[in-house]
C-alpha cells in the first residue's frame, strides 16, 4: 500500500485523538517523509560505498595510466628536441670553427703580405742609404 499525504493526514488525526497534539506531532516527525521502500538501509549505503570505491579505483588507474603515457610522450619529445638542439649546436660550432679558421688564414696571409712589403721597403731603403753613403764617400775622396 502506497502512503499518500491523505493517508498520513488521517493517521495524524487518529494519533492526535488518541495521544494528543504534541505526542502525535512528535511521532509523525519520526516517520519517513516517503514510503519505507524509498529509505536507504545501511546495507544499501555499504554497497554504494563499495561500488563508488571501485569506480574511483578504476578512474584513478585510468588517470594514472594516461599520466604515465603523457609523461613518456613528453619525455620522448624533450629527448628528441634536445638531440635536435645538440645537432644544431654542433653544426653551428663547426661552422663557427670554419669561419674562425678562414679568418685566421686571411689575417695570416695579410700579415705575410705586409711583412713582405715591409721587407721590400726596408731592403730598398737600405740599398738607397748604402748608395748615398757610397756617393758621399766618393765625393769625399775626390775632394781630398
Amino acid at each position: 500500500m502506497a502512503i499518500t499525504e491523505e493517508t498520513r493526514h488521517r493517521m495524524y488525526q487518529k494519533l492526535e485523538e488518541t495521544l494528543g497534539h504534541d505526542e502525535a506531532t512528535v511521532l509523525m516527525e519520526h516517520l519517513p517523509p516517503v514510503g519505507w521502500a524509498d529509505v536507504a538501509t545501511k546495507r544499501d549505503l555499504d554497497h554504494l560505498a563499495t561500488v563508488l570505491r571501485g569506480e574511483i579505483r578504476e578512474q584513478t588507474a585510468a588517470l594514472r595510466g594516461e599520466l604515465h603515457g603523457q609523461t613518456a610522450e613528453l619525455r620522448g619529445e624533450l629527448q628528441s628536441q634536445t638531440t635536435a638542439l645538440r645537432g644544431e649546436l654542433d653544426n653551428r660550432t663547426s661552422a663557427l670553427g670554419g669561419e674562425l679558421e678562414a679568418l685566421r688564414l686571411s689575417v695570416e696571409a695579410s700579415l705575410h703580405r705586409e711583412i713582405s712589403s715591409l721587407k721590400s721597403t726596408f731592403i730598398w731603403m737600405l740599398l738607397a742609404s748604402n748608395a748615398t753613403f757610397a756617393a758621399l764617400v766618393l765625393a769625399a775622396v775626390k775632394l781630398v
